[in-house]
């Protein structure tokens, strides 16, 4: 392709001068190739289930204790005393049980990290916490 009296410099512009060329070439032709159809996934779905019908159910919610927990991440509702709390994690780490009757936040105890998901064993609290990992939280003490 080039004579060797080119300079090494001229080869190199060549070389980065063709390079965009290949590339995009190849994001063109290489996708041809593929045995793969892709298919639109939710339009398939949609076609089948009514559960994505358009529908105005959200219109009738209401916003529960906003301002007071930021960035709940996974619930967990539970019956205590005859009425139903809600635990979760927030994106600060800390623990909440919220309580919808009296309209109150109780703060529990701060993981330090990133609380995903909530179980109960007993009445122990079983965390998921992002960044510390798999944790036990006592309730009773």
């Amino acid at each position: 392709l080039f004579q060797p009296s080119v300079p090494l410099l001229m080869r190199r512009l060549y070389y980065f001068a063709l390079l965009p060329v290949v590339v995009a070439v190849l994001g063109v032709v290489l996708p041809r190739l593929s045995p793969i159809e892709p298919v639109a996934f939710l339009e398939h779905v949609q076609n089948e289930s009514p559960i994505f019908a358009p529908n105005a159910l959200l219109v009738q919610s209401r916003l529960l204790m906003k301002g007071d927990v930021q960035g709940p991440e996974r619930l967990h509702c539970r019956e205590e005393e005859g009425r139903y709390v809600v635990y979760t994690g927030l994106r600060d780490g800390w623990i909440v049980r919220v309580d919808l009757e009296k309209r109150s936040v109780e703060r529990l105890v701060n993981t330090g990290g990133r609380p995903m998901d909530l179980a109960f064993s007993g009445e122990k609290l079983i965390v998921a916490d992002s960044v510390r990992g798999l944790l036990s939280v006592d309730l009773v003490t």
